[in-house]
């Protein structure tokens, strides 16, 4: 159907879209993401993966907040998906007081940076649902253009100690619990 020509579609380590259609080679970049590893219980650590293969040598600030609407409008019809609340504050003023770790550094070659959150034990955090973002910006430019790429909002559902033995799902969107009758 294509003429004889060969066709493919790769999808790299870096996010970018590689697509030869009749004999013309596309390269595509995909939009800025958050990875999850590891349960989101109480006590526990989980790795965060920032990507975003349009921007690589960044510098970036990931953070957090209890809400994602309305969150933080920016000119050009931008909006960055955190609601500014006392989370998303000391996320921003001192990460590591909330156990969030590596949330402000620099995206390497490839676009990819590596951050964790040392999820606190305290048993009143259990089934608190938390949202992180991240940015990349230029410290060159004012702000909002300082501003370069906003990523989804990606939304973790702390796991109580009851909840420990449950199954959970990690899936392209949500760190979640996957309920299921025990009985």
């Amino acid at each position: 159907a294509n003429g004889g020509q060969e066709s493919s579609l790769v999808v790299d380590n870096q996010r970018n879209v590689h697509i030869v259609w009749r004999g013309i080679y596309y390269k595509h970049s995909l939009p800025p993401a958050i990875t999850i590893s590891g349960a989101p219980l109480l006590g526990s650590t989980i790795n965060i993966t920032l990507s975003d293969s349009l921007n690589p040598n960044a510098q970036y600030i990931l953070a957090m907040s209890l809400g994602i609407t309305p969150g933080i409008p920016l000119s050009g019809n931008r909006t960055i998906p955190l609601n500014p609340d006392a989370v998303l504050l000391q996320s921003l003023m001192n990460p590591v007081a909330l156990g969030l770790f590596n949330a402000q550094n620099v995206l390497n070659a490839s676009g990819q940076a590596s951050a964790y959150w040392a999820i606190p034990n305290i048993q009143e955090l259990g089934g608190i649902t938390i949202y992180l973002a991240f940015v990349t910006i230029n410290p060159a430019l004012p702000l909002p253009q300082a501003i370069m790429s906003i990523s989804p909002a990606r939304e973790i559902t702390i796991l109580s100690v009851s909840e420990r033995n449950r199954q959970y799902t990690v899936d392209n969107f949500t760190a979640a619990l996957w309920h299921f009758n025990e009985e």
